[in-house]
């Protein structure tokens, strides 16, 4: 579960400025979010990196793009979108329009805005399963540089320790699954739901005891 976080970095970076022209998104949702993940970047990115809120916004647009990809696998889907760097022409719409652009993509994808609350699954083996994924994946942001706060350190090892006690292979075998394979595919479609919701805010709702 990695991000090219040094790749939207560096998109970050040449994305500065003000508003110049007018600027509207494309009407099509995964067109209108490959122009959104790069423009949240450049508002997030501060003094070197990003916070994690910062970075789910990224990531909750790229998430748009991604599910619109072939393959099972959608963190590595995500990695790839966000390992595609705008073409000149697009980083300088981009850069001249940043704050319109930043509102008119909160307004078309509120999930990664963050004015949606996640709703987790009432399966405590499910629920378990997104609360491990999304401590991970917050795990491999931090290993790549973003920057989270002592309470947020504080809240994933809470919620990776809980929910890896409740992720328990006698759990998934109550389930069914006895199979490394039956596992992957389970996960993997967990996941797909799961990042289907903006990261910071399904960490949040995992329970730490």
């Amino acid at each position: 579960m990695k991000i090219a976080t040094m790749t939207i970095a560096s998109a970050a970076l040449v994305l500065s400025g003000c508003d110049m022209f007018n600027a509207k998104l494309p009407a099509n949702d995964v067109d209108a979010a490959k122009t959104c993940w790069p423009v949240a970047s450049g508002k997030g990115y501060n003094n070197g990196n990003f916070s994690l809120a910062d970075m789910s916004e990224v990531i909750g647009y790229a998430v748009v793009v991604a599910k619109a990809e072939p393959g099972p696998n959608i963190f590595d889907k995500v990695n790839k979108v966000t390992n595609t760097k705008p073409t000149d022409e697009e980083t300088q719409k981009m850069k001249m329009n940043l704050d319109s652009l930043q509102s008119q993509c909160r307004a078309r994808f509120p999930v990664a805005a963050g004015s949606v609350a996640p709703t987790l699954p009432s399966d405590s083996v499910d629920k378990a399963n997104w609360c491990v994924m999304a401590a991970t994946f917050t795990e491999s942001l931090a290993q790549g540089g973003v920057r989270l706060t002592d309470a947020e350190k504080q809240h994933l090892d809470a919620v990776k320790r809980t929910a890896t006690a409740n992720f328990s292979d006698a759990a998934l075998e109550a389930k069914g699954f006895t199979s490394t394979e039956q596992v992957t595919d389970y996960s993997q479609k967990q996941a797909d739901t799961m990042m289907g919701n903006r990261l910071d805010k399904v960490l949040a709702a995992c329970p730490t005891s």
